[in-house]
């Protein structure tokens, strides 16, 4: 009887009555035995176009049909999304890195608090993380402390805490500085402040009144590196 080969050259099962069906279950056979990667699927694909579509779905079936009694929906689904990411990077590549990008994309960084908030930190709690107090903080959230003057090690923790990379915090703190969102104006918005209203990480640090003996000797060594 002759075989139906896979992608690989190797020789696969016996052809059946149905050509279809032999490349189904050659395929399913494959993907046990080699998993189902990007790599696997591209070969399946390139030899068997006629059969792209056919072989993509068994390929998301499998995971549905697979240790489903044991694994949460949640798991499966994750299976099932990586399989679909591996179709799109075979036929749409340009597609698939956009989906992985936006399914990456971080929210831009427009108020730290806020950000805190919503990752169900207060601002209390994420001053005494970063050994800091809130009045240092309210200062860094309205970024009215000098970048230059900041220790890097408190932009890497702030960009730990609030789960963003330390070039977002560097951004941030970077842009102008501006006046308490709780203060009453007659414009729209608070307006942006000068320059010169910005003071130094230290001088931030010397009244900062909350501040305890030992957080203030770790910055003010921190200041001294």
């Amino acid at each position: 009887m002759p075989q139906f080969d896979r992608p690989d050259g190797t020789a696969g099962i016996p052809i059946g009555s149905s050509d279809g069906d032999a490349v189904a279950y050659a395929f399913l056979e494959d993907l046990e035995k080699n998993g189902d990667d990007e790599r696997t699927l591209k070969a399946w694909f390139a030899r068997y176009p006629d059969h792209a579509e056919d072989l993509t779905e068994l390929a998301v079936c499998r995971h549905l049909t697979e240790d489903t009694e044991t694994d949460s929906d949640a798991e499966v689904e994750e299976r099932i999304g990586a399989v679909g990411d591996q179709v799109l990077a075979v036929f749409f590549p340009g597609f698939s890195l956009a989906i992985r990008a936006a399914r990456n994309a971080v929210p831009p960084l427009t108020n730290l608090l806020d950000r805190a908030r919503s990752l169900g930190i207060q601002p209390r709690q994420l001053a005494a993380t970063l050994r800091i107090d809130t009045t240092v903080l309210a200062k860094l959230n309205q970024r009215r402390i000098d970048l230059n003057t900041i220790p890097i090690i408190l932009v890497d923790r702030i960009a730990e805490q609030l789960d963003y990379a330390s070039e977002a915090i560097v951004t941030y703190l970077r842009s102008d500085p501006r006046l308490s969102a709780q203060a009453s104006y007659k414009a729209r918005s608070a307006p942006r402040v000068s320059d010169s209203a910005q003071e130094s990480f230290a001088d931030a640090l010397s009244t900062a009144s909350s501040l305890t003996e030992a957080d203030r000797e770790f910055w003010t060594k921190q200041l001294e590196v």
